[in-house]
C-alpha cells in the first residue's frame, strides 16, 4: 500500500476515502476522521477545538507529538499548508515503503532546536503571517519556506481526489535543508531567497498603499490597489502596526476585497460586510443593475475564486441570496469563508470578463461601507 498522502477537495469527497490519519482535513464545521487518528485544530468547541481558543486543548498538527508514526498507510488533507506538511511528515517513517531508510529521516526536524520554527508555524497556520512579530526567531527560515512555495506549490483538483505524497516528501526534503543542514551551501540559498521575498512583499506594499485611516475607536482600514493579491499586508511600515482592515481593488481581476486581520475581534464577519453591505450600498453596483442583466458576483477565497457562477442575477438582492444559497452548501460551512491564510475573513465582489469590473470609484465606496460596519 505505501505511504499515501491524498487530498480532497470538499467534505463530500473525503468521505470517500478511507484513511488511516487525517491531517487538518477540516471542512467548515466538518471534519473527516481517520480511523488511527484524527489531527485538526479549527473548530469552534468540542474535541477538536484549537489550544489557541480560550478552552481548546488542540495543536497545531505541525506540533502534535500524538500524531502516530505509520509505516503504511493513508492520510488524508485537505490543503497544502506549513502546518499540514508538518503533521504529514510526523507521521512518516524511515521504514516506509514509499521512502526507504536510506533516504533522509524527518524526524530530526521536529527536536527541540527547531520548536520555534513549528511555532511560528502554528501562529501564522491560526492567527496569519502578520502575527508573526517583527524580529521574531526563525522569521528568516519562514519567508525561506514561503519563497519555496510559491515556487513549488502545485494546483490539486478542485473537483477529484489527487495524490500529493511526492510533494510533501520534496516540501520535508527543503525543510530538512532548511532547518538542519546548517553548513549547507542550499540552505543560503533558500534563506537568500527568502529575503528576496521578504524584500518584494516589502516593496509591494509601499507601493499598493493608498492610505491607511483610523477609526475613532482607534481601528485602522488599509486602503490598497494593485494588479494582484494585497489582502494580506496588514502592515503599512515598518514598525509593525497591524492594521484591523485591509480593503483593496485587484486591477487584474476588477474585483474589491476586505480581510480582517483580528476576526474574533469584530462583531461582523468579512462575508457579512460583503454580501449585506457592499452589495446594499454601493451607488456604482446599483446604476449598472439598471444597465445590464448579467450581473456577476464573485466570492474570492485566498486570493482565488471561491464561487463565480452567478451569471444572469437581475440585482443586488438575487445576488445576496445566491450568495447565502452557496454558503449554506453542506461543503461550505459560513465560517469557512474565514480562511487561515487570513486569519479570518477575507471575501470579495466583482471582476471576470463578463461580470461587472469594479474600479476606483467602487473602491472608495467599499470603503465607506467598511468604516461603517468596524466603528
Amino acid at each position: 500500500m505505501g505511504f499515501t498522502i491524498l487530498h480532497a477537495p470538499t467534505f463530500s469527497i473525503a468521505q470517500t476515502v478511507k484513511a488511516d490519519l487525517t491531517i487538518e482535513a477540516e471542512y467548515g464545521a466538518n471534519v473527516a476522521k481517520g480511523s488511527l487518528y484524527t489531527a485538526a485544530h479549527h473548530q469552534p468547541s468540542g474535541p477538536f477545538m484549537g489550544r489557541h481558543l480560550t478552552g481548546g486543548t488542540q495543536p497545531s498538527p505541525c506540533n502534535d507529538i500524538d500524531i502516530p508514526k505509520i509505516k503504511d498507510g493513508t492520510i488524508l488533507i485537505s490543503h497544502l499548508d506549513l502546518d499540514t506538511i508538518g503533521g504529514c511528515l510526523r507521521a512518516h517513517t524511515a521504514e516506509s515503503k514509499y521512502f526507504p531508510s536510506d533516504k533522509p529521516f524527518y524526524g530530526g526536524m521536529f527536536v527541540e532546536d527547531c520548536a520555534g520554527f513549528w511555532d511560528l508555524a502554528e501562529t501564522v497556520d491560526c492567527f496569519g503571517p502578520h502575527a508573526v512579530l517583527v524580529g521574531a526567531e526563525f522569521a528568516a527560515e519562514l519567508y525561506a519556506w514561503w519563497a519555496w512555495l510559491k515556487e513549488h506549490r502545485p494546483l490539486p483538483s478542485r473537483t477529484e481526489i489527487s495524490d500529493q505524497t511526492a510533494f510533501v516528501f520534496s516540501a520535508g526534503d527543503m525543510l530538512n535543508t532548511l532547518l538542519i543542514g546548517k553548513e549547507s551551501p542550499m540552505r543560503k540559498t533558500l534563506l537568500k531567497k527568502g529575503q528576496e521575498f521578504k524584500s518584494a512583499e516589502s516593496a509591494l506594499s509601499q507601493r499598493s498603499l493608498i492610505g491607511h485611516f483610523t477609526l475613532p475607536n482607534g481601528k485602522v482600514i488599509l486602503l490598497r490597489r494593485a494588479g494582484q493579491f494585497v489582502n494580506h499586508l496588514y502592515r503599512w511600515d515598518e514598525s509593525g502596526d497591524t492594521a484591523n482592515a485591509v480593503v483593496a481593488l485587484n486591477t487584474g481581476f476588477s474585483s474589491c476585497s476586505l480581510s480582517l486581520a483580528f476576526p474574533d475581534a469584530e462583531s461582523i464577519t468579512a462575508r457579512e460586510v460583503v454580501q449585506k453591505v457592499w452589495t446594499q450600498c454601493n451607488a456604482t453596483l446599483k446604476y449598472r443593475e439598471e444597465q445590464t442583466a448579467n450581473l456577476r458576483v464573485v466570492i474570492t477565497v485566498d486570493g482565488e475564486e471561491f464561487a463565480s457562477v452567478a451569471e444572469g442575477l437581475k440585482d443586488a438582492a438575487a445576488a445576496h441570496e445566491w450568495a447565502e444559497k452557496v454558503c449554506g452548501n453542506p461543503d461550505v460551512d459560513p465560517d469557512s469563508l474565514e480562511i487561515k491564510y487570513l486569519a479570518g475573513g477575507h471575501a470579495g465582489i466583482g471582476g471576470g470578463p463578463r461580470g461587472i469590473a469594479m474600479g476606483e470609484s467602487d473602491l472608495w465606496d467599499l470603503m465607506r461601507a467598511t468604516v461603517l460596519a468596524l466603528q
